[in-house]
């Protein structure tokens, strides 16, 4: 098989390079000469000594090389391997073993087996050097083992056969082949950097490693065929191997770096200065530098203007001067000059000088070319003669931390010339940060001497600490086997003890494999303890404890747990050394408290100590015991197949209100059964007996309904998958990206099993205890729980300060592990859990497992709770994010073998969890897609990156556009920046971790100006700062504390894993650009792993700063693509780009404009003549953010005249957009409308048009207008590659959702009868209840809006979540109807019903009108006595009036919070409030209102509501008008309608009080008074000041709040004291 792949790999590569020579002997060629080495089979032990023996006498053997440790006695048969020694000839044996214990064909199987055999290994490449190579950091490779064609690269996933070196005891790999491979054609190259590519942005390329044609090299926009192997490169999980192009190539273009070296060469014979160093400078100084142009030739040239290339985003570089200076005669010669400009920056500054003083004696100053200030561009246009020079004086403004370069661009007649500037700019806070001491490697820690005398004295055994706690006592030891600890320690081959770790993991090596990849872990974790051994310590002796100061215990080194055993030594004079096992008992920041033996305690007396810590085995061991546990669940964790279950939960699924069980003993009677809950809370009360009688504070909603209604599509249907439970117990995946609500998830999941599987027991376990903890507490808030129903189980290592205070009821409830077994909801760490495998609980007990932040556990800790479910019928939910951070590995041989992969991921791997071309299969994975976090420009990178494109923008717009105004963003609109800074990366003392001060400075003023902003300034505890390196996060604190922001949270990645903070600043540190290795971790570090950065970037809500140097970062794909994303949205700030950042633009660009020439070479324009390039205006919202800033003119349209033909133009298409009618409409418009600025049109291929015709000409047509003749599609080019295509079609959803169809115009009943709704109810699909809103904007056209949520009434087909899109989408295809029905104004209410038509097409068919219901005094009143006309009660209209109250009232309380809790969050710092209708005298209280009279009681309501209607329109002008307010369309409408409101209440008061006197009730002292005459002459009125600040606001909408509460209450009284016994 292997020999037929091999050759159908080489057909696949044949054409397209020559075949490697290979030459190579076979397995053992290279290697010692196999005569040195004797097998010898049935020898005998003939001498035997107290370590060492003879075997017949002339092979060496120590106890050492015996294998197992077996005892040997002389006389004894035995097989053996022996070597000879190079010196001195003798034999010594390398391996014995008792002949006993060997094989039965004589111990040739067992020893030459282990040689000469060739084994399987499946493993990654981890180095690579041309010669050789090493897989998985074990297996050597030499260069002929390779597969024919393979040149491996670091990260390759690879299948080799390798077989024992017998001389060294390493492992050799036979042959190496790539472990998958497919073929690509016809696939486009999307980017180059440098040496490394990408093809269809999924398969990585590396130009050192891909085999090509000869003279090929591959460049964006090239269409080539390839082959590919599986590779781990960043984010991309395919490596290009080979690759051809399509189609014949025949020459290579020039790349910009080779136009940059032409520009710095001299031309035309003219020598320019080539120094451009402006050295060191500090921030806000200017220094000034020359430049000498010399004419060294016989003509003269004329240097027309100079200026920048602009690679400086700062423009801290500026022309100050251009002259011409002395001719070669003068007495100073300029080769002098030049040559000292060459030296030193003084030099340099001389030179200015020395210009001066030459043109002044020269008389030449030219004046009209002298700009102190300096300027960015100079026009000049002065001849330079044979023989002359001209100076150029050019400034330097420091204003960007690090070093930064800029082009100065010397233009002449014919030919350009460039010069290279450089500085680096410095601070004193900068200073500051440098290095205490210079940075010395630490020496290795040297391995202790053993003594053969050592007294050890133990501790007392430790009380516990939770007095109920029952802990087990006999869990298995698993002790690390001798032969792995020796071949660690001896940094030998760990393949030739554990052979099992290159197999591919099956459930038959399983356990063999995790147990060694945990015993791996544990070394290095003792070998890690041991460099933190303390020599001479001093221990501080208290009344009952020793204290131990231990530095870095705060940052985790050493990492320390209360109970871990801590051993203190001391050496005596007669060489025996006591030995003290203690135990920590507290941890105070650095200070531990440690529990030792009583008369140690009294004797010591503050001697010197060596002090060293031990492992807690703990955790491993409870992995080892799972993995015991879980040798029956082969088929559960390798699943090949989904075998259907009965579901769990057969009920129906209810969308509407949820239905709630007020009484839980009357609920659990249904139809004359007893329910399941009732049941099963009395089975259960014995065992979960609650102390206090705590019921769930909330109502129980019935079966089928969901406890949070607001969940989404994917999060329904998860809870639904994990209810009904049809593919247990293979595992059931809940994917869950940043912010998209995994945790919600859970918490309903688990709600809904605990309340409707009444026999189920759920077990919630998480790696950490903060998530676990997040998990009670949201378990706990959600209110549906008894509090005897969950509890929380701790290690006993974790103190009690450390839980949080709503928990320790739960908590005190697991303190008893058999206890706390049988309650209904049991919540853990995945450690924790292993305590009940020791109590004898029966198979099944737990019949749910809940694995939260799965992707963080290695597999044997998932293991732990896993396998305490049943591998017949047990539900195991594993939630988590593949793409986020794994476990915590520290051994690199174990995260080589696989440990650091967690079980989600291997399981997203498996061909039923992986995804297709459709997505996931839903009965084993949901992924939950709508993100509640972040701002959607945050949004879009990550979810390409990581996610397939499919995350949506789901966040409140009120805090993630809460920054988009940050006067620091380069692009406002788009909260993200990259501040490049070029600074130094620093070490110092003997700590390896890295800072670079630079970068330090510049997060600091970041914060700064975030935190101590005059308006709106951000919270410290909503800021954070990554860091990758502890080093760096110190320097930053201890600036921030500088500055008095010491709140802010700095730290690594791994500290801000689920979490979110409204604003995140990154520093990346690395900045050594001399660094030219490939090898990423060299010159990245932590920054080189895509895990970490897709949870540095998905942290923030609003705005996201990255610090760092570009020029470094571009080297890792997942920066590239961020540096890009931010270079083309205008988002880069700080020191010049990379030119490979710079260029890519140009690129792509110079590539479409060649395909285009040679396509349609009539097309091209003249540049300059025939067209120019024009800034797109702001006014053109049509082109907005359509992915360039600048267009061409005349246009594609023929349209020449921007402000007088474009712009207008441009509206017109604007309601055809709006209608959504094409996803590629907007392109293909602006296209033709505001053309790219290139060379050529890029036009629109045919098919584009034809595609958006087809979509979009029905909707014109809906709307009165024909497609026009000028977009006739026939124009366009039919070539697809040469022209705008369309896109291919992608849907989420399995059918077609319903489109707003093209219709007649509907009916409005304005007062319509019952039976004419009820008849339209039942006679369409659907009826649902909307506001419809119709504004005019400045431009004139209409705008209708669907308002709020829509209510359903029916839901028919219409899916809840697409029906407020689809009612907007009708408004606007059917423009001209709803310009007849809509009102314009304010908001209206209205029913619709309608059908859904079989060609999937949604129309309104009926409008009922309720503004009738909803309006307060629309009901005319009519005359006394009058014929015919309705005469409301007054019941009805102190009904109405109160309804309109009560309504008004909530509006105005939900505005005033709104706006407290995004403006105003320190409450306790306003004062007391001053309102302008506090010369209103009001009753304070319900017993001084009902002692007025009714006309009194009346007269101060209208009072009221009239002194407000200025005041609130007033407000509404301000908040709509105020561009730097934070407050969202909607509130400001809110305001709107308030004020509208009061206008209404106040008529409809009026007339109640019209009602009232004419029955008699009311006196005629009731009348209209001014608003006016309402305001104190004192008082300085609100609405009269012009514009409000955000004080004003808030005053406003407080002072409304508490009026509008009082006319409600007023209203209600006056009700009950004019009608009593009227619900009074």
């Amino acid at each position: 098989m292997l020999t037929a792949v091999r050759s159908m790999l080489s057909k696949l590569m044949s054409p397209l390079w020559r075949t490697v020579e290979v030459d190579g002997n076979g397995a053992f060629s290279g290697t010692t000469a196999m005569e040195d080495i004797r097998h010898l089979r049935g020898s005998v032990v003939t001498q035997l000594c107290l370590d060492y023996g003879m075997i017949d006498d002339t092979v060496y053997f120590t106890s050492a090389e015996v294998l197992g440790g077996m005892p040997l006695k002389e006389g004894d048969l035995v097989n053996c391997l022996a070597v000879r020694d190079s010196v001195q000839g003798g034999w010594k044996a390398l391996r014995v073993e008792k002949s006993a214990d060997a094989w039965e064909d004589g111990g040739r199987t067992s020893l030459e087996a282990d040689t000469m055999q060739l084994r399987p290994l499946i493993g990654t490449v981890t180095s690579f050097n041309g010669d050789g190579g090493y897989i998985n950091q074990t297996t050597y490779f030499p260069r002929y083992s390779l597969w024919e064609g393979y040149e491996p690269m670091k990260g390759d996933w690879v299948q080799a056969k390798y077989f024992i070196n017998p001389t060294q005891w390493t492992t050799q790999a036979h042959s190496v082949a790539p472990l998958r491979y497919c073929r690509l054609d016809q696939v486009c190259v999307t980017s180059v950097y440098g040496n490394i590519g990408v093809v269809e942005d999924s398969v990585f390329f590396s130009l050192s490693s891909l085999l090509l044609p000869a003279h090929y090299q591959p460049l964006p926009g090239h269409l080539v065929n390839l082959v590919m192997v599986e590779s781990s490169q960043s984010f991309y999980s395919w490596r290009a191997l080979c690759m051809a192009p399509c189609q014949s190539v025949t020459s290579s273009t020039p790349l910009p770096e080779t136009d940059l070296q032409s520009i710095l060469e001299n031309k035309g014979e003219l020598d320019v200065t080539d120094y451009g160093q402006f050295g060191d400078v500090m921030i806000g100084e200017r220094r000034e530098l020359v430049l000498w142009i010399q004419n060294k030739g016989s003509e003269t040239h004329m240097l027309k203007y100079c200026d920048f290339a602009g690679w400086d985003s700062e423009e801290q570089f500026s022309l100050v001067t251009v002259k011409r200076s002395a001719p070669l005669t003068q007495k100073q010669p300029l080769q002098e000059k030049s040559s000292e400009s060459g030296s030193t920056l003084d030099s340099s500054e001389k030179q200015v000088c020395n210009a001066k003083e030459v043109d002044k004696e020269n008389g030449e100053v030219l004046k009209e070319n002298i700009h102190s200030p300096g300027v960015r561009r100079e026009e000049t246009e002065l001849d330079i003669p044979p023989g002359e020079r001209l100076s150029v004086v050019v400034a330097c403004q420091a204003k960007s931390l690090g070093s930064c370069a800029e082009l100065l661009l010397l233009h002449f007649s014919s030919f350009t010339i460039g010069r290279r500037l450089e500085v680096t700019v410095g601070s004193e806070e900068e200073n500051l940060l440098q290095p205490s001491v210079p940075y010395t490697p630490c020496d290795a820690c040297p391995v202790p001497v053993i003594s053969t005398h050592v007294i050890t004295v133990s501790a007392p055994k430790e009380q516990p600490r939770l007095t109920k706690r029952r802990l087990p006592n006999f869990l298995p030891n698993y002790p690390v086997p001798q032969a792995l600890k020796d071949c660690v320690e001896a940094q030998s081959d760990v393949l030739v003890v554990q052979p099992c770790l290159g197999e591919v993991l099956s459930p038959s090596n399983m356990h063999s494999r995790f147990s060694a990849l945990l015993w791996l872990e544990e070394l290095h974790a003792e070998r890690e303890l041991r460099e933190f051994t303390i020599n001479g310590a001093l221990l501080r002796k208290g009344a009952v404890y020793l204290h131990l100061e231990v530095l870095g215990l705060a940052e985790g080194r050493p990492s320390l747990n209360i109970g871990d055993r801590i051993v203190l030594k001391k050496p005596r004079c007669d060489g025996v050394i006591m030995e003290y096992v203690s135990y920590v008992t507290e941890i105070n920041d650095e200070d531990v408290s440690l529990r030792v033996n009583s008369e140690f305690q009294r004797s010591y007396l503050g001697e010197p100590l060596d002090v060293e810590f031990s492992f807690n085995r703990t955790t491993m061991r409870r992995c080892h015991c799972a993995l015991d546990q879980a040798k029956q669940f082969g088929e559960i964790l390798f699943p090949s197949r989904v075998t259907p279950q009965t579901p769990q939960w057969t009920g129906k699924w209810i969308d509407g209100q949820n239905k709630t069980v007020e009484d839980n003993e009357g609920a659990a009677m249904e139809n004359g059964k007893v329910s399941n809950i009732s049941i099963d809370m009395k089975s259960k009360a014995t065992q979960t007996k609650s102390t206090d009688g705590t019921l769930p504070s909330k109502p129980i909603p019935g079966k089928g309904h969901f406890f949070n209604p607001n969940l989404n599509p994917p999060q329904r249907e998860a809870v639904k998958r994990i209810l009904a439970g049809e593919c247990r117990p293979i595992p059931y995946v809940l994917f869950g990206p940043p912010g998209t609500g995994k945790t919600v998830t859970l918490i309903e999941a688990i709600l809904q099993v605990y309340h409707f599987l009444p026999s189920s027991r759920v077990l919630v376990c998480t790696p950490s205890n903060s998530a676990a903890d997040l998990i009670c507490i949201r378990l706990h808030d959600s209110g549906f729980l008894h509090t005897a129903s969950l509890a929380r189980v701790n290690a006993s290592c974790r103190q009690g300060e450390s839980i949080p205070e709503v928990l320790r009821q739960y908590s005190r409830a697991g303190e008893d592990i058999r206890h706390a077994s049988f309650h209904r909801i049991v919540v853990s760490t995945c450690s924790s859990a292993g305590m009940f495998h020791n109590i004898g609980l029966p198979v099944g007990h737990f019949t749910h497992v809940f694995l939260d932040e799965a992707g963080q556990a290695t597999e044997p800790e998932s293991l732990i709770p896993v396998s305490l479910v049943s591998e017949r019928d047990g539900q195991i939910v594993l939630a988590g994010d593949p793409c986020q951070l794994g476990p915590v590995v520290k051994s690199k041989l174990a995260a080589a073998f696989g440990l650091g992969l967690s079980l989600l991921e291997r399981l997203m791997a498996n061909p039923l969890y992986s995804r297709q071309d459709w997505g996931y299969n839903p009965k084993l994975v949901t992924k939950l897609v709508y993100n509640y976090r972040s701002h959607e420009a945050l949004l879009v990178l990550p979810s390409k990156l990581f996610y397939q494109g499919e995350l949506c923008f789901k966040a409140p717009m009120a805090i993630v556009d809460s920054l988009c105004q940050w006067k620091n963003l380069p692009k406002k609109g788009f909260p993200l920046l990259f501040h490049g800074v070029r600074g130094t990366e620093m070490r110092e003392g003997n700590n390896p971790s890295w800072f670079n001060p630079a970068e330090a400075v510049q997060v600091m003023l970041y914060c700064c100006q975030l935190a101590k902003k005059l308006y709106n300034p951000v919270d410290s505890s909503e800021i954070g700062i990554i860091a990758p390196y502890k080093k760096q996060c110190e320097k930053i604190r201890v600036l921030l504390g500088k500055v008095g922001l010491s709140d802010i949270k700095v730290g690594s990645v791994e500290e801000f894993q689920g979490q979110e903070f409204l604003v995140i600043i990154m520093s990346t540190v690395r900045s050594n650009e001399l660094v030219q290795s490939d090898d990423l971790q060299s010159a990245l570090g932590f920054l080189a792993n895509p895990k970490r950065f897709n949870v540095a970037i998905t942290r923030p809500k609003a705005l996201l700063v990255i610090v760092g140097n570009p020029h470094i970062l571009m080297r890792d794909s997942c920066f590239r693509a961020l540096l890009q994303y931010c270079f083309i949205n205008g988002a880069y700030l700080g020191c010049d780009p990379p030119p490979s950042l710079r260029d890519s633009q140009i690129m792509a660009v110079f590539f479409t404009v060649a395909l285009m020439a040679m396509a349609s070479p009539s097309m091209t324009f003249d540049m300059g003549q025939s067209t120019r390039c024009v800034t797109i205006p702001n006014q053109m919202k049509v082109c907005k953010d359509v992915g360039y800033s600048e267009m061409r003119l005349p246009n594609f349209l023929g349209h020449s005249n921007l402000e007088g033909e474009v712009v207008p133009r441009s509206e017109d298409w604007r309601p055809l957009l709006q209608t959504g009618c094409h996803p590629q409409a907007q392109a293909f418009l602006c296209s033709l409308i505001a053309p790219v600025c290139l060379d050529t049109f890029i036009q629109p291929c045919r098919s584009l048009c034809v595609a958006v015709r087809d979509s979009c000409a029905p909707v014109l047509a809906c709307q009165g207008h024909p497609w026009p003749e000028a977009l006739d599609c026939d124009r366009f080019p039919a070539e697809e590659d040469m022209c705008l295509s369309p896109h291919a079609k992608f849907s989420h959803f399995a059918k077609e959702l319903p489109k707003p169809a093209c219709q007649r115009c509907p009916s409005v009943e304005e007062a319509p009868a019952m039976k004419t709704v009820l008849d339209a109810f039942c006679q369409h699909d659907f009826a649902v209840t909307a506001k419809l809103h119709r504004r005019r904007l400045p431009m004139g056209e209409p705008e209708f809006e669907v308002e709020g949520r829509v209510e359903f009434i029916r839901q028919g087909p219409l899916l809840s979540y697409d029906t407020q899109h689809l009612l907007q989408q009708w408004l606007l295809i059917n423009l001209r109807c709803a310009k007849v029905l809509v009102r314009p104004g304010r908001s209206q209410l209205y029913v619709l019903t309608g059908s859904v038509q079989p060609d999937v097409w949604f129309a309104v068919l009926t409008l009922v009108y309720l503004e009738l219901f909803m309006r307060v005094g629309t009901a005319p009143i009519c005359a006394y006595g009058q014929a015919g006309c309705h005469v409301p009660s007054l019941a009805d209209l102190f009904d109405r009036v109160i309804q309109q109250s009560s309504r008004m009232h909530g509006i105005s309380s939900d505005l005033h919070s709104e706006f407290e809790q995004y403006f105003l969050p320190s409450k306790n710092l306003i004062g007391k409030r001053k309102c302008h209708t506090y010369g209103i005298l009001t009753p304070d209280d319900k017993e001084n209102a009902q002692r007025l009279g009714r006309e009194q009681l009346t007269e101060v309501i209208l009072r009221l509501l009239g002194a407000w209607g200025d005041p609130l329109s007033q407000l509404y002008r301000s908040m709509s008008q105020d561009q730097n307010q934070d407050f969202n369309h909607y509130s400001s409408n809110k305001a709107l309608e308030i004020s509208d409101m009061v206008h209404e209440l106040r008529d409809g008061v009026s007339k109640m009080a019209d009602k009232m006197k004419l029955l008699g009730v009311l006196g005629n002292t009731v009348g209209y008074i001014s608003p006016e005459s309402l305001v104190p002459s004192s008082a300085v009125s609100f609405y009269k000041r012009g514009e409000l600040n955000s004080m004003d606001h808030h005053d406003l909408l407080y002072c409304f709040r508490r009026d509008s509460n009082k006319v409600k209450n007023y209203l209600r009284i006056l009700k009950c004291t004019t009608l009593p016994g009227l619900d009074c």
